[in-house]
């Protein structure tokens, strides 16, 4: 029996593990594991070595230093502490982004959500988002009555942005913000039926980052 057949055999047998469920565990033939305690195989491969290494709850190390193997092999990672492991799930999970009814409620007092869609956790960083569905076809073809629009809050136009805008402190629309003046703001549509307006009674609520067309 050779060093590294005789580690195996005692690690097997200190979990009180038959070669057939060391095998299992490994995910690989128990026939292997009956050679290797035996020393019939000359130097196993790292790839095997870190599989059982897994099953039996050691480092690989222990087996590589064992089995010849000066330093850890290119593929074999440690693993990741359970804390940092939990934290890249939760930064990897798409955000609920609330719709309401109306995106100047959301604007003005964070509206009540109907339903939540969601997006990828970068697009969400660093933004307050709401959405909300669009009403009236000024922006067709782009955003079509129906259409889901996720907007920013805190997002501030520059000159080609959609926008949801307040004319006249009661009018939310959804249009192409196309600059302004010291006292009057221009804003188009992107359907021909209806031409720019220039107006100075308007508040931007918030800048479209992202449309969803409506399916059916």
């Amino acid at each position: 029996m050779t060093a590294l057949g005789e580690k195996i055999k005692e690690l097997r047998e200190a979990k009180g593990w038959t070669q057939g469920q060391l095998a299992i565990r490994a995910d690989v033939e128990r026939s292997y594991i009956s050679v290797l305690e035996i020393g019939r195989v000359g130097k196993p491969s790292a790839e095997k070595l870190l599989k059982l290494a897994r099953a039996l709850g050691v480092p690989a190390d222990t087996l590589y230093a064992v089995a010849g193997y000066t330093q850890r092999q290119p593929h074999e990672r440690a693993p990741e502490p359970p804390a940092e492991m939990l934290r890249q799930l939760i930064a990897s999970m798409p955000v609920a982004i609330p719709i309401v009814e109306t995106i100047a409620h959301a604007g003005e007092g964070g509206g009540v959500a109907i339903d939540y869609t969601y997006v990828p956790p970068q697009e969400a960083r660093g933004r307050n988002l709401r959405a909300v569905h669009v009403r009236g076809d000024c922006m067709e073809p782009v955003a079509s009555e129906g259409d889901l629009i996720i907007v920013d809050l805190d997002g501030s136009p520059h000159e080609g942005s959609i926008v949801v805008a307040v004319l006249n402190h009661e009018d939310v629309q959804v249009r192409r913000y196309l600059g302004h003046t010291d006292s009057t703001a221009l804003l188009g549509c992107e359907n021909s039926k209806y031409g720019s307006v220039e107006v100075d009674d308007v508040r931007i609520i918030g800048v479209v980052i992202q449309i969803v067309k409506r399916v059916g």
